[in-house]
């Protein structure tokens, strides 16, 4: 199994780059080939396989001095063709089994996501924040808790000006969730993948997620002496319900050489699968597409 993992940062940042770190030592410990692609930060992780295909480095916090220079990073926020193609000529000489996105906002843009789609590749992505349903991504007004965007659409940010209280910088985040809803930014994305029932809850909420995602993990560890064991809990539709399968890191999922313990939830429905390969609806999670080595990995 070849697995790209595609996230704007490429050095322990922060949680979600030590995520994507651990889940790739772990999905090669079990034989599964990964590669990367993101922005060329001066902090990456070096050498970096496909580095010369990566788009150039770009600061956003602060914002880039001058007009011109904050234009740029505004337009490269809403679509990078430089992200794009890199992408794609990282997928064409990789020919990975899947790509699994992590963090692809601002620096990269979800312009990647649609190279993806181009190559045929099927496409994860790890929702680490709030992203898609709150254009700054912390559900945060200044000081307090908010959600006036999960339930009033983008635009409510310029009302509550959540970025950092500047009317500018909300109006630039508001435009940016607007833009990448109305034109599918994200629809190539085949399943998205949520570290808490809360963010999922948020998300379906917000109606961030196109028709067609396919489900949301969440996943707890076990606090004892032995090596670790994580649990892993999926709540997938393969029929337009939800179905609730929980697995354990030392045991393969169904469809390999493991078992696992499966539920139906009561009159829950849930997104389908159309379009997902049928060979490919069973027996996986997090960014495998049907390893049964590297299931519960994430």
């Amino acid at each position: 199994m070849r697995v790209l993992h595609v996230n704007k940062f490429l050095y322990r940042r922060g949680g979600a780059e030590g995520y994507l770190f651990d889940l790739a030592a772990l999905q090669r410990a079990r034989g599964d080939e990964v590669a990367y692609f993101g922005m060329a930060h001066p902090d990456n992780d070096s050498p970096q396989r496909y580095g010369h295909f990566f788009p150039p480095y770009v600061q956003l916090e602060p914002p880039p001095p001058g007009i011109s220079g904050r234009a740029a990073a505004v337009g490269r926020m809403l679509h990078s063709p430089a992200s794009r193609r890199g992408l794609a000529r990282v997928i064409a000489d990789f020919r990975p089994d899947v790509v699994h996105a992590h963090n692809v906002y601002h620096q990269l843009s979800p312009s990647v996501l649609r190279a993806a789609a181009d190559a045929g590749v099927p496409c994860v992505l790890t929702m680490h924040d709030y992203k898609l349903a709150c254009p700054s991504y912390q559900l945060l007004a200044g000081r307090a808790v908010c959600d006036a965007c999960v339930t009033g659409g983008p635009w409510q940010a310029v009302r509550t000006r959540c970025k950092d209280g500047s009317l500018g910088r909300s109006a630039v985040l508001a435009a940016e969730t607007w833009a990448h809803r109305v034109t599918g930014a994200y629809g190539p994305v085949r399943a998205f993948v949520s570290p808490s029932r809360f963010l999922a809850d948020v998300m379906a909420r917000a109606g961030s997620t196109p028709t067609g995602s396919a489900w949301s993990a969440t996943s707890s560890t076990a606090r004892s002496s032995r090596p670790r064991r994580r649990r892993v809990t999926v709540w997938c539709s393969p029929d337009g319900w939800w179905t609730k399968r929980v697995w354990t890191l030392s045991s393969p999922p169904p469809g390999s050489a493991g078992s696992g313990s499966t539920s139906r939830g009561r009159g829950r429905p849930g997104p389908s699968w159309n379009g997902w390969p049928p060979s490919r609806r069973r027996g996986w999670c997090g960014s495998t597409a049907g390893s049964p080595r590297t299931t519960c990995t994430s």
